[in-house]
């Protein structure tokens, strides 16, 4: 008899940062390059997963660092990072969400036209964003398998697995991936993989090899909710 084959997974990855306008030629962004996303991507293309990378305008010009199975959809804004990220999830129902972009906590107010540049001071007025994260588990539904991310700087491991957890279970997450920026140099990205409880994984390596070790663990849950639901 043949074994039925198993439906390719499908994975949905947004990465690198937002792009805030002021006015009609001025933002306010941040540093990521999207580049861990990008190596998240390209190991889940590796693992034979659809994947589908909303990509800032940074990374959207890197297509060298992005295998090319992946799928690019862009953003730059908050708004259109939240919108692009909702289409993606209504068309394309994936399996596994990687939250791994960077977006701004808040928006300027825009100013019309291009702001005068002969004033002493400038004054901007910036409006807090809603946290994208936590719309993601309704969007999804309960099958999906979703990964947030916490950047974190010069703390304990206990205390940036604590603030996962926290991340975890205000946002209905499966995992997040944990850093502590201090951490990040010479290459090297480690990172904690927290889940919801129990002893969380320690990644070590490279981006290509922490975004590997997190492909693997989510592709994981993934499959084993799926044996779950079909039990």
């Amino acid at each position: 008899m043949t074994t039925p084959t198993r439906p390719q997974l499908r994975a949905v990855v947004t990465a690198g940062g937002t792009s805030e306008p002021i006015d009609d030629v001025r933002v306010i962004t941040n540093l990521s390059t999207g580049r861990f996303g990008a190596a998240l991507a390209n190991a889940l293309d590796a693992a034979g997963v659809a994947v589908t990378l909303l990509a800032s305008p940074r990374l959207q010009e890197r297509t060298d660092w992005l295998a090319a199975g992946v799928a690019v959809r862009p953003f730059s804004t908050f708004a259109s990072l939240r919108d692009g990220l909702a289409a993606a999830v209504t068309e394309l129902e994936p399996d596994l969400v990687f939250m791994a972009a960077a977006v701004s906590d808040y928006s300027p107010v825009r100013a019309s036209g291009k702001l005068r540049s002969d004033a002493d001071e400038l004054v901007i007025t910036l409006r807090k964003n809603p946290k994208i994260l936590g719309s993601l588990r309704r969007q999804c539904g309960p099958d999906t398998t979703l990964v947030g991310f916490k950047l974190l700087s010069g703390v304990s491991p206990e205390h940036l697995v604590a603030v996962a957890r926290a991340q975890i279970e205000r946002n209905s997450l499966d995992l997040c991936l944990a850093n502590d920026l201090s951490e990040l140099r010479d290459g090297q990205h480690p990172a904690w993989i927290v889940g919801p409880a129990g002893t969380p994984l320690r990644a070590e390596g490279s981006k290509a090899d922490t975004a590997s070790q997190l492909a693997a663990r989510a592709i994981e849950l993934q499959e084993a909710r799926r044996a779950a639901t079909s039990a």
